[in-house]
């Protein structure tokens, strides 16, 4: 189910933000997008186990808006998630000069929560 594979996918990418969480030779362009990777995919799989569709887009405001039309609501943890938007394009081709540093830290605890905030919203896995 497409939901599931969306859930994986976030994992995957929550990954390099726990390991860039102690290596600076990651760079903060990197760790963002990995974020906003990660919560869009949760979005997307939780309008998708609900039925609601979305268009191709990296614009985290765009899925809160279309959970938010659904009935769904963001935990207030996960409320800063659409902050994230500009490193899935912008950030990738230009240089990140934001002061102060991405907080790493408060980035992996970000996407964790995103995580198990999808996890809850997804129908139980058929153990079969």
């Amino acid at each position: 189910e497409q939901a599931r594979l969306l859930l994986r996918k976030a994992r995957q990418d929550s990954v390099i933000v726990s390991r860039a969480v102690g290596d600076l030779e990651i760079a903060d362009e990197i760790v963002g997008f990995h974020v906003q990777q990660a919560c869009e995919k949760c979005m997307k799989a939780v309008l998708c186990a609900r039925g609601n569709s979305y268009r191709r887009t990296h614009d985290l405001q765009e899925l809160h808006d279309l959970l938010h039309d659904a009935g769904v609501a963001l935990p207030d943890a996960l409320r800063e998630l659409v902050v994230w938007s500009p490193f899935a394009v912008a950030y990738r081709y230009e240089d990140w000069s934001a002061t102060p540093p991405v907080d790493r830290v408060r980035a992996e605890s970000l996407v964790r929560a995103a995580i198990a905030w999808t996890e809850g919203e997804l129908p139980a896995e058929d153990t079969g």
